[in-house]
């Protein structure tokens, strides 16, 4: 199996370590905001999140996967809300979310 230039290297798995938190925060910080945004749910979400750090044919692509329940609660927690118009807008306000490489991990310099 070839191993990649970014997890292979020793000196930059620390970065990675940094990486994953960033991509774990950044990512949980944008389901939470959309959730709670009364365009899209209005609600208190909880959600469970895997990491994986490969893609199908084995090379670095860390993403998180996400499980989440079909609702959440009101600000107040006074009642819940179902899921099924969340879901409709959460993908059109998530799409141009992605921000871009650097460059050196674009060329593949790491």
């Amino acid at each position: 199996m070839k191993q990649s230039r970014v997890t292979g290297h020793p000196h930059l798995i620390s970065w990675c370590h940094m990486l994953y938190d960033l991509l774990y925060r950044s990512s949980a910080a944008t389901m939470l905001e959309l959730a709670r945004d009364p365009k899209h749910l209005g609600a208190d979400i909880a959600f469970l999140g895997v990491l994986h750090t490969r893609g199908q044919n084995l090379e670095h692509h860390p993403h998180v996967h996400y499980i989440v329940p079909a609702g959440g609660l009101a600000p107040d927690g006074s009642r819940w809300f179902q899921m099924d118009r969340f879901f409709a807008t959460l993908f059109p306000a998530l799409q141009g979310t992605q921000p871009p490489l650097p460059p050196q991990v674009q060329d593949g310099a790491l």
